[in-house]
């Protein structure tokens, strides 16, 4: 039985050639690929492509006078997606995912983002080891470039579109264990598979919402930041937040040699 390809097609791709006079045009079907959900959306991105360049040409020339193949090794396609991306919020996503350029062409051919110096959001990414921070801008010492890590871009790269060649090159299992590097666990974890619990018992630990992006504070009281976290036995945080559904994106951050 052949085991499901974890890489998901977004957009397949053809090749195209043209034996005609398009002097200007690369055609070198080794090389030159469109992009569509389908050979006919496919040619009108090609198309497209043309008119931007300043061609004078119809979309029915195109058809008439290109011929297009599959070319299954340039689709376009998804990576699953790291588990770390379910430990951050709507923006966060969004600022790793600016930072590596997913919505260009060539997602990863960049890595920066620029934002005031100590930004909430990017300080907690540093924290995440996603992020690390760069120079001040030089216009301004107020704002800083934060700069993605090399785990930073992988997760990113998680939810952009790329070439298929390119993906199955870096392509690992997103594997998530018990307690990841960074040392959190889930709820949703934990409820999935309860018997887990049983190895954490005695720990301390924060309980973090990647809903808010921000950790509970003592007694269940409300949210804050990271210094303002209440410090919780892993039971007593499970009893306050066993009751939270999955939008709350509830997460146990072990402390090590810390006591509740």
């Amino acid at each position: 039985m052949t085991t499901p390809s974890p890489i998901t097609i977004a957009k397949k791709a053809w090749s195209y050639w043209s034996d005609g006079h398009f002097d200007g045009v690369p055609c070198n079907p080794a090389e030159c690929v469109t992009h569509g959900e389908t050979l006919s959306k496919a040619k009108y991105a090609f198309y497209q492509d043309l008119i931007d360049l300043g061609w004078g040409i119809d979309f029915m020339e195109v058809c008439r006078e290109f011929s297009f193949r599959r070319y299954p090794d340039k689709d376009l396609v998804r990576l699953p997606s790291a588990p770390v991306l379910d430990q951050l919020t709507d923006k966060q996503r969004h600022i790793i995912g600016h930072a590596n350029g997913n919505s260009g062409r060539e997602p990863g051919y960049r890595d920066y983002y620029c934002t005031s110096d100590g930004d909430a959001d990017c300080e907690r990414l540093v924290d995440l080891s996603l992020m690390q921070r760069g120079s001040f801008v030089v216009s301004s010492k107020t704002s800083r470039y934060y700069l993605l890590t090399e785990d930073g871009a992988l997760a990113a790269l998680s939810e952009a579109e790329i070439p298929r060649d390119r993906a199955e090159s870096i392509l690992e299992p997103w594997v998530s264990p018990l307690v990841n590097q960074e040392g959190f666990l889930s709820l949703d974890a934990i409820k999935a598979c309860p018997e887990i619990k049983h190895h954490f018992q005695g720990m301390s630990c924060r309980i973090y919402s990647s809903q808010w992006g921000y950790y509970w504070r003592a007694n269940a009281s409300g949210y804050g930041r990271k210094e303002e976290a209440g410090i919780y036995s892993f039971e007593d945080a499970l009893s306050h937040s066993h009751h939270c559904g999955p939008e709350k994106g509830i997460w146990y951050e072990f402390i090590t040699g810390a006591k509740a």
